[in-house]
């Protein structure tokens, strides 16, 4: 039962990490678009 809380826990912390890195990169790739434009 506390392995499985772990494995969730950590699951939601890296998949919050993904999606910082995603929605920074976005962001950056949007920045440069507009830029180019």
């Amino acid at each position: 039962m506390i392995i499985l809380v772990i494995i969730i826990i950590r699951t939601n912390f890296i998949t919050c990490c993904f999606h910082k890195i995603y929605t920074f990169s976005f962001r950056k790739l949007k920045f440069y678009n507009s830029k180019a434009l």
